[in-house]
């Protein structure tokens, strides 16, 4: 983002390749890029600069990242999906196919269960931070650039409604908009970020 908003665009796009390569969820990054260019297209409001065809670049960076993945894990492991059949093997049951269960995500995470302070699937810490972002997603949408605000709702909704909340605070990490926004609203009130 940094690289794409100062227009210099081989930087952003080693970026783009190298975030789905590091983890899949990098393939993420495609939602806010397509929503900038249309976005721009529609209103022409964006502090990001783009034409389509640097809106090709970045998607086809993050593609090729995303293959480079699926390549190692063929050659690593003799099956492209081999990072996500891993999955199955950890408690969090992380699957994209929960995206599309939306209530069964619901009773698992917030009816069925018995929360605790924090562990690894009940965490009410994890749910509070969860809650917060979607606060944040509602200022975001208001105060920030609306390619920041679709970047911060693809990795921040994602990782949630994939499986359980185990260890979602460490997601919200990556969610740099977030305190771009805590910034804006606490300057000048040094009290304030001090606490």
């Amino acid at each position: 983002f940094y690289f794409w908003q100062k227009d210099k665009y081989l930087p952003a796009a080693l970026m783009a390749f190298l975030l789905p390569l590091a983890r899949p969820l990098g393939i993420l990054l495609i939602v806010p890029i397509l929503a900038q260019a249309i976005w721009k297209r529609w209103e022409g409001k964006s502090i990001f600069n783009s034409t389509w065809s640097i809106t090709a670049l970045f998607c086809g960076a993050c593609l090729f990242g995303f293959g480079a993945y699926l390549l190692s894990m063929y050659l690593f492991t003799g099956s492209v999906w081999a990072g996500f059949d891993a999955q199955r093997s950890f408690v969090s049951g992380f699957s994209l196919s929960n995206l599309f269960h939306p209530i069964d995500w619901l009773m698992r995470n917030f009816i069925d269960t018995t929360l605790v302070a924090h562990d690894y699937l009940h965490s009410t810490i994890d749910r509070i931070v969860f809650a917060w972002v979607l606060i944040a997603l509602v200022a975001l949408y208001k105060y920030e650039d609306n390619t920041l605000w679709f970047y911060t709702l693809a990795m921040a909704v994602v990782p949630a409604f994939s499986g359980s909340f185990m260890s979602y605070s460490r997601y919200v990490v990556v969610l740099f908009p977030i305190c771009i926004l805590v910034a804006r609203v606490l300057k000048g009130r040094i009290v304030f970020l001090l606490l």
